[in-house]
């Protein structure tokens, strides 16, 4: 049995090693894990797997947690094995001048190609002598098997340089 928790809350050094705690009390083990602080708050994102009495006990120590430290902490059951994908793992760099709109030009264009984004970081940072806001994101994207990925380079490369972004878009390579 699996079980994705989001915690969010005032960050805290003790957060992960509480966490940790509860979850080898419970018998539970990490399957993936995410977290983050932005802004001061801590944020992650867990995916726990367990036998059913396991999750159980998990369940009733997150709430102990959460008063404890002050956290808002989300549960939900995930019934039987995450499907295998169908997709190629490929990663996306890019960055350009700091618009409200290239992320939303960067989603609208990957929706429309049935690209899936399984994971995404953003960050806006000074550039270095001119001070030029620069806004950059690194995707770990999803390309459906059945596409042709050469093809869809070339496109997403026709799209960053017409709207003045640079990047790249290349398959993960595995160890």
């Amino acid at each position: 049995m699996q079980l994705a928790i989001i915690i969010t809350g005032e960050n805290n050094l003790k957060i992960l090693s509480a966490v940790t705690e509860v979850l080898n009390d419970s018998r539970c083990n990490i399957e993936e894990s995410r977290s983050a602080v932005l802004a001061g708050q801590f944020t992650g994102f867990l995916l726990i797997d367990g036998n059913w009495n396991h999750i159980a006990k998990l369940e009733n120590n997150l709430d102990s947690l959460a008063k404890r430290l002050n956290l808002k902490i989300t549960t939900n059951h995930i019934e039987g094995p995450t499907p295998a994908s169908n997709e190629l793992p490929y990663v996306i760099d890019i960055m350009g001048a700091d618009t409200s709109t290239m992320i939303k030009q960067l989603t609208a264009f990957l929706a429309a190609r049935d690209v899936s984004i399984i994971e995404m970081n953003t960050s806006r940072y000074a550039a270095a002598y001119t001070d030029t806001s620069i806004f950059g994101a690194h995707l770990i994207v999803g390309i459906p098997s059945q596409s042709r990925p050469i093809s869809l380079r070339d496109e997403f490369l026709d799209f960053c340089e017409q709207n003045g972004f640079d990047a790249i878009l290349e398959p993960i390579k595995k160890p």
